[in-house]
């Protein structure tokens, strides 16, 4: 049997990506990075921006917050950078998308919903000295998350349009 014949899954790198009915191998492996670089987005939204934004004194180091809340606010700032970095790893190094963008999705829809409800238990956007951040007039937060959530149902799509039913060779 060649590469070719082999029923044996592993052997399937072996056969030229034309051979498997893909268009070229350029196309294969842009389509391949860009649903990656979509979900990436939304990982670097969750696990850097966030710090970077609220390591200082109108979040962590605020002196209205009471201690206990910003215990909280540093553990989930924590946990989303680890669930950000395992997710990059995901990404970059285990091909995972799925996974990846599912923890995206519950890390950024876990902050819209606290958006929406806020209402409900007193929470607000709007900072100590009044302020809130806005891009386009949407709150920064909302507008970020929405996006991150967005690029991820780009990225699978993306994925899932290019699966083709396996065809014999």
């Amino acid at each position: 049997m060649t590469a070719i014949e082999t029923p044996d899954r592993e052997a399937d790198y072996r056969v030229p990506a034309l051979q498997r009915g893909l268009t070229s191998p350029v196309k294969t492996r842009r389509f391949h990075v860009i649903p990656k670089l979509l979900v990436t987005v939304g990982i670097i939204f969750y696990a850097v921006v966030v710090p970077m934004l609220e390591i200082n004194e109108t979040h962590v180091f605020n002196p209205a917050w009471e201690p206990h809340a910003r215990l909280h606010e540093v553990w989930q700032l924590f946990t989303n950078t680890a669930l950000g970095a395992f997710s990059f790893w995901l990404v970059w190094f285990k091909g995972d998308l799925r996974l990846a963008s599912l923890l995206t999705v519950f890390v950024t829809g876990g902050f819209l919903m606290s958006y929406w409800l806020r209402t409900t238990y007193g929470g607000s956007m709007v900072l100590t000295d009044g302020s809130e951040k806005m891009i386009f007039g949407i709150n920064l937060g909302l507008f970020a998350y929405t996006l991150a959530i967005l690029l991820a149902g780009i990225a699978m799509a993306i994925v899932h349009r290019g699966r083709r039913p396996e065809t014999p060779l």
